[in-house]
């Protein structure tokens, strides 16, 4: 079992973070029955400045589940930048960091599409278990993972 964090830069996602949120707890909770990830795993949404409830959202959640952990930048500093912040903060107490956006949007699939004319339907419940099991396979000194290849932190 890995010790996971998924790092979800936020900004302006009220819309969507209780679905967001929903649908990766859910995941959690079958990744953790399956043994794939311990239960210390934790799920970081990393407000970028947002001008709307998105702190707010982060917060109550953060109360009601432990998984939930929330960082609030103090402006809007740009979407690397957020998940850079959240990067620094988990570096060392997990195994391996997933990113994913807010809307739980597999962005690669329009890369790919553009470069194959074929469009897969991926979502990010295979997504994340696929980088997951490529992770723990093949890059074990690596700790972070994303769609655009792995990365040392």
């Amino acid at each position: 079992m890995e010790l996971l964090s998924v790092i979800i830069p936020c900004y302006n996602e009220e819309a969507v973070l209780p679905e967001t949120a929903k649908r990766l707890l859910e995941l959690y909770e079958r990744m953790r029955q399956q043994s794939l990830i311990e239960s210390l795993s934790r799920l970081v949404f990393v407000d970028d400045g947002s001008k709307d409830k998105t702190w707010e959202i982060i917060r109550e959640l953060s109360s009601e589940y432990d998984e939930i952990y929330g960082i609030k930048l103090a402006s809007n500093v740009g979407h690397q930048n957020a998940l850079f912040a959240g990067l620094m903060t988990v570096k060392n107490s997990c195994e391996c960091v997933i990113s994913i956006d807010a809307d739980l949007q597999v962005p690669d699939c329009n890369k790919f599409k553009a470069h194959t004319g074929w469009e897969p339907e991926i979502t990010f419940e295979q997504t994340m278990g696929d980088l997951l099991n490529y992770w723990r396979e093949n890059l074990p000194n690596i700790n972070y993972v994303n769609l655009y290849g792995p990365t040392e932190i």
